[in-house]
């Protein structure tokens, strides 16, 4: 137990905020390692003093599920940072594919364009969604659409 003595100590300041303010201050894990050290401090305390722990065995239960419950919804937190992280990974892959790919494409899709080939009224559809895809991602440049557009 590697926080036992720093929770003695504030249990027996008597301070409830000092010991919910360092309690928050850790790492969000940690916290629920001290809290359950924090259960067993209080239980050998009780004991110490002559109390009977059956005083605190509804308290007990209902502080394991609380902790569990708290636990959880930190690694949930977690897990749905790391997803997070994954899909942009993914998106910025897919977003430089589909840079590559509408370069390789700009010139024939400007050529049947401005050519006004059979295929145009398409190719100007997907140069407007190429357009806009690039403005979304930021990498729009007139430049490279200026002949349709004369």
């Amino acid at each position: 137990m590697k926080h036992r003595e720093k929770l003695i100590q504030l249990i027996e300041t008597d301070n409830k905020e000092a010991l919910f303010n360092w309690i928050q201050s850790q790492k969000d894990l940690d916290q629920t390692e001290i809290l359950r050290e924090f259960k067993l401090v209080l239980a050998e305390l009780a004991i110490k003093k002559g109390y009977g722990l059956e005083i605190f065995e509804d308290t007990f239960d209902t502080l394991d599920e609380k902790i569990d419950k708290f636990e959880d919804s930190i690694l949930d937190v977690k897990l749905a940072r790391a997803q997070l992280n994954m899909a942009e990974e993914d998106l910025a892959v897919v977003a430089k594919r589909m840079q590559k790919a509408t370069e390789e494409n700009r010139p024939y899709i400007i050529d049947c364009i401005i050519n006004n080939r059979p295929n145009a009224a398409e190719m100007r559809k997907l140069a407007d969604q190429l357009i806009s895809f690039e403005k979304k991602t930021n990498v729009y440049r007139y430049e490279d659409w200026e002949p349709i557009f004369l």
